[in-house]
Parts: C-alpha cells; structure tokens; sequence
C-alpha cells in the first residue's frame, strides 16, 4: 500500500498480520537527509514522519522504493530493517496514450505546489531572465495552492493556472500545450512530475540532484543542470530542449511506455506477492 496517512499506515499493517495478510508499503519519501531545502515547522514535520515510518517498518514485510536514491537513503535511515526491499519505479495509467496531442505547444511549464524544496527561486530568475534574453518563451505555473514564496512582479512572459482541484483531462491540456518543463528542484527522490511529463511526450530540464539523475537522460528526454548554475545555463538547456522537441518527445514516450507505464507491473508483481513470505 502507498501512504495513507503515517499513523493509519501501522493500524493497517496490525489489522494485516492479525489477519495473515502480508504488509507491503511504498515508501515514496524514506528519508531526507538535507533538510535545509524545506523550511519551517516542514523540517520538524520530516522528522517526526521518518520516525513514525521507523515504527511502521517494525509491522512491514515488504518495502517498496522507486529509485536507487531512495533505496541508497532508505538503507542509510532504516538500517535495521529485518524485511525485504524492492525497488519499483512509479508506475501510472497511460491516460495519454488515447488524447489527440494535436494542442498548440506555447509553454514551459513549472508543476507546483511552489514550495522551498523546488526551487521557486531558480524558476523565477529564469523567467525574468527571458523577458529580455528569449521573449519568445512563454512561461506557466499548474499549481492547486496560491503561489507563494516566489517573486514573480512584472513577468509578463508568465500565466497561472491555479485551481484548487485539476482534473487528469485539465491537467493533460496544460501539459500538452508544453514544449518543456521546467523543474529546478533542491531535493528530490523521484518525480512523478517528470514522470507525468514524460507521459506526454514533453522534455524536462531538471537539477542535477538526487532521483532526476536517474530519470532525465541528458540529450534524450532533457537537461541536467546544477543547482549553482546560472539562470542563463537553464534558459540555455530550455531553449536546446524546445529546439529538439519532436526528437525528444518520442524519446520521452518511449522512456514512459518501456519503463514507467502500468503495463510493466507483471514485472514486478511475483516479487511483490511473494517478497514479503518470510
């Protein structure tokens, strides 16, 4: 199971074992380890979850990572897990393999929330940089929470789409009328924003940090960039990615359907049932 809530998540794994059922948990965030991308009581909020998700291992047969950094943290965190571990990349419903993606493509896109951990800054930089360096860009923000932390006065290159609930229809319009996203983020285990990207077929220049390393391959479905690069580098990358855009976009639904579409789960199902068997 994913993560319910991190105190229901033990009641069901008790109710499990009482039952003979065997527990199986993705563990989507197993550890962050720099808390200095988040602020506030989010830092102190991380805490106490990997400690509730230290207790929850203890009724846990079977734990379920999604990239190799996460595998690499979640030993590093839970040392003594006594379980077994697999590590499945995300998995989603190709709701876009039956669109027409015949959409004017207008945007780079930024997927919020916009939060610390994601770079609002860089993003920020980046479009105001554009207004003089590629006034041919037009910049997005898809977002369900007010956007915060973030100075975006004057850019008029920039439109938001704020809604407090997308639909999978409204959110895929959006993507579809992206020719790249844009995703500058400080701390990252997987993305299922790059992931839901690739799915429609759009490139993502994203930081060189953490799980993007593993899911952004540089010339193929996008652009590495470090974090202390310059604004001028990540507009550099975006204008590469719009430019080879047909050539990327096949590469970036190829990536999906091969390696993160539903239809790979029969890969890992007859470890999932019978990894957690002690």
């Amino acid at each position: 199971m994913h993560n319910i809530h991190p105190f229901l998540n033990r009641i069901v794994a008790e109710a499990a074992h009482k039952n003979g059922a065997v527990f199986v948990q993705h563990f989507h965030e197993p550890y962050v380890e720099d808390k200095t991308a988040y602020r506030g009581a989010q830092r102190y909020w991380l805490r106490a979850f990997e400690s509730i998700q230290e207790r929850l291992l203890r009724s846990t047969d079977l734990a379920v990572v999604s990239s190799r950094d996460a595998e690499a943290l979640f030993e590093k965190r839970y040392p003594n897990f006594d379980g077994k571990k697999v590590l499945i990349p995300l998995l989603y419903e190709d709701i876009a393999e039956s669109r027409s993606s015949e959409q004017e493509r207008k945007y780079v896109t930024f997927i919020g929330p916009i939060v610390p951990a994601k770079g609002p800054e860089i993003l920020a930089k980046v479009v105001k940089l554009a207004m003089t360096s590629a006034p041919e860009l037009r910049f997005q923000v898809i977002s369900r929470a007010p956007v915060k932390n973030i100075d975006l006065s004057g850019c008029t290159n920039l439109t938001v789409y704020l809604k407090e609930r997308i639909t999978d229809t409204e959110f895929g319009d959006r993507i579809q009328q992206s020719h790249v996203v844009i995703a500058p983020y400080k701390s990252v285990r997987q993305s299922s924003s790059v992931i839901t990207s690739y799915m429609y077929g759009v490139p993502v220049v994203g930081s060189n940090v953490g799980g993007m390393t593993e899911v952004i391959l540089p010339g193929k479905t996008g652009y590495l960039v470090n974090l202390d690069a310059k604004p001028e580098e990540w507009l550099d990358a975006i204008c590469q990615a719009k430019k080879n855009f047909s050539s990327m976009s096949r590469n970036c639904r190829e990536y999906f359907v091969k390696k993160h579409s539903e239809t790979n789960w029969t890969n890992y199902l007859e470890e999932v049932i019978h990894g957690g068997k002690q």
